[in-house]
């Protein structure tokens, strides 16, 4: 039997900011937190998730937040880049 200890909020700040450095570390505390909130509100029946689970948030779900949040930057910013955003050939 392996039993590993659950990441805490600085174990996933570390590794997010890493992953994702286009990312405030602001924003990325903002969402790990929120995520934590869900997880909890989980555990306890409070969102009243039945079907399907045991239902977790981790940092699986942080890097897919974060990859949602870098793909949208870039779509909004590129109007305001040089040659609006499309490549020179």
């Amino acid at each position: 039997k392996v039993h590993l200890r659950a990441l805490t909020h600085g174990d996933l700040l570390f590794i997010a900011s890493r992953s994702f450095p286009a990312v405030p570390e602001a924003e990325l505390s903002r969402m790990i937190r929120f995520n934590a909130r869900v997880q909890a509100r989980l555990e306890d029946g409070g969102l009243g998730a039945e079907g399907g689970g045991p239902w977790e948030f981790n940092l699986r779900d942080v890097f897919r937040w974060c990859e949602l949040v870098t793909r949208a930057s870039r779509r909004c910013l590129a109007p305001m880049l040089p040659g609006g955003g499309e490549s020179e050939d």
